[in-house]
């Protein structure tokens, strides 16, 4: 799985976290991607996604 994909799948992570109004740590984020201490790559992606 390449980057992209990988934000793709932390992407639906945090809407499905937002449409549920929940908070998530990093560490529930890695727990239910299976990118535990590795998504910083894939944040930045989202980030610079939001910011345009």
């Amino acid at each position: 799985m390449d980057t992209w994909q990988k934000a793709q799948q932390v992407w639906s992570v945090l809407a499905f976290a937002a449409r549920e109004q929940k908070v998530l740590s990093y560490e529930m984020i890695g727990d239910m991607t299976k990118m535990a201490n590795e998504m910083g790559r894939e944040l930045g992606h989202i980030f610079y996604y939001c910011r345009s």
